[in-house]
């Protein structure tokens, strides 16, 4: 008997929560066939700004539409519309010179025929707001800098960078107010990191924009190389000259040529020869009350090899009488 109850009250409860969803759903459909009024708002982009101009002053990027229609049209404007937005075309605005710039204004009662044709909307509008929207414009200036690669990098054992960096294109536009523009005199690009290098590297890196969304940069990306070579360490004997003897001083260097430890890429290897090697001293830098050494100086040596090592960094002299 008590299951027999049971089953009773369970049916009750079913069938009253069925015709009360039924009611509530009737009632929604009946109120929304009538009309409301509301405030509907849609993002607003902007499209064709000219391109010898920026703008300068923030715009509404929201307007606010008051609106009377059908309640299924207002709740699919407001809740299943997915936030699309309007967009407004510049190139149409009649911008006109003023002060040091330009000034357009746009009068938002003027979109209505293309609000209600773009979002299907068949009631009245009663206002849009802001009423009136106001580009302000100024020259693009622009001026070519230098890019300056912002990396870092190792080698492993025994290779090394075979000549300078290259970057392509080595220099970027900047596009941006004067007042901006004027204050840049170089780029970097973005911070890279390349380790463990064994041969040449070549790599595409971003320009990093300081000032994003105040100027624009062209290219913005642009190709970096690291020649890289193996080394190998080599010797030479270099005799030693004398320079700056202007009071004819009769000198004697111990030792007269130094040894000179260099690197060279296997490749130049075969192409060193003592004679690309100068090296020397000079009387000027001779303190006598001081110190009886002097430093030496390497003249010349080849533009592919690296000096290492001189030995000695100093040689001993005697002035004879």
């Amino acid at each position: 008997m008590i299951n027999s109850g049971n089953k009773k009250l369970n049916f009750k409860i079913t069938v009253f929560v069925v015709c009360l969803a039924i009611a509530t759903f009737t009632w929604i459909l009946i109120k929304l066939t009538g009309n409301f009024s509301d405030e509907i708002s849609f993002p607003v982009t902007y499209k064709n700004a000219p391109e010898n101009l920026i703008l300068v002053n923030n715009v509404d990027s929201i307007i606010r539409i008051g609106l009377e229609e059908q309640g299924f049209v207002m709740a699919r404007l407001k809740y299943f519309n997915g936030r699309s937005s309007f967009d407004i075309d510049l190139e149409k605005a009649n911008i006109k010179k003023s002060g040091r710039g330009y000034i357009a204004t746009v009068c938002t009662r003027d979109w209505a025929t293309n609000i209600t044709g773009t979002f299907n909307i068949q009631g009245e509008i009663s206002y849009i707001r802001p009423d009136t929207i106001i580009f302000r414009f100024e020259d693009v200036d622009s001026k070519m800098v230098e890019v300056i690669p912002n990396i870092n990098y190792t080698f492993q054992k025994q290779y090394y960078p075979y000549d300078s960096i290259i970057i392509e294109p080595a220099m970027a536009q900047i596009n941006g107010l004067s007042s901006i523009v004027d204050t840049l005199d170089y780029l970097r690009t973005e911070l890279m990191q390349f380790n463990n290098l064994n041969k040449t590297l070549k790599a595409e890196i971003k320009i990093s924009n300081p000032l994003p969304g105040q100027i624009s940069i062209d290219p913005l990306t642009v190709s970096i190389t690291i020649p890289v070579e193996k080394f190998t360490e080599s010797e030479t004997y270099v005799p030693l000259s004398i320079i700056n003897n202007t009071d004819n001083l009769r000198i004697k260097i111990f030792p007269d040529k130094i040894r000179v430890v260099f690197l060279v890429a296997l490749k130049d290897f075969r192409k060193v020869n003592a004679d690309m090697f100068s090296a020397s001293i000079d009387l000027s830098e001779i303190n006598t009350a001081y110190n009886t050494k002097i430093p030496v100086q390497i003249d010349t040596y080849p533009t592919f090899a690296r000096i290492k090592k001189i030995d000695p960094p100093e040689v001993e002299y005697l002035i004879l009488k």
